[in-house]
């Protein structure tokens, strides 16, 4: 556990979803770590600003074939029509987004490392999700899971989640 309390410094996203932006493409290329231990959040390539641009337009698997896929909320696929498009990341995306990182920082592992592409897509828009390989405490598994809810309207806000990892590390005697 001694890599959490640097990645959990991850305030940033809280901050962005003040705003009305949303990062689209939180992945662990896109976490950097400064000298002060604190994460900082780079390539807003995939960002959409909330609000006020109805315009803009993500093409998910487009943009991002490759290993962002493996990050990336299953809404955010589009289905199988060749035209159709998936919906623009979203608060809820980088919440769910978020739990993969969470799950790379406890395991080492990204959810699905001997798949890649395509079939990584099926496994998130068929609701697939690793179970609990026994190394993350249930506090954290139970909050991975729910940032991970099938419908995007059943996760946490962002700002809940870092406040329920911040209290964990507390009563772990961690101070943040």
């Amino acid at each position: 556990m001694s890599e959490l309390p640097f990645i959990f410094k991850i305030s940033k996203i809280s901050i962005v979803h003040k705003h009305p932006i949303v990062h689209g493409d939180l992945t662990p290329l896109n976490v950097l770590i400064d000298d002060d231990e604190r994460a900082v959040l780079t390539d807003f390539g995939l960002s959409v600003i909330l609000g006020g641009f109805t315009n803009l337009s993500v093409t998910y698997t487009d943009a991002k074939i490759g290993g962002a896929l493996a990050w990336a909320a299953p809404e955010l696929f589009p289905d199988h029509q060749a035209d159709s498009k998936g919906p623009n990341p979203s608060p809820s995306s980088d919440v769910y987004s978020f739990a993969c990182l969470m799950y790379l920082i406890f395991t080492g592992s990204r959810l699905w490392p001997d798949i890649t592409g395509l079939n990584t897509m099926m496994r998130a828009k068929t609701g697939r999700r690793p179970s609990n390989p026994g190394t993350i405490d249930t506090r954290y598994w139970s909050l991975i899971e729910q940032c991970w809810a099938e419908l995007p309207s059943s996760r946490p806000k962002i700002s809940d989640v870092l406040a329920a990892v911040v209290r964990y590390l507390n009563d772990d005697g961690q101070k943040y």
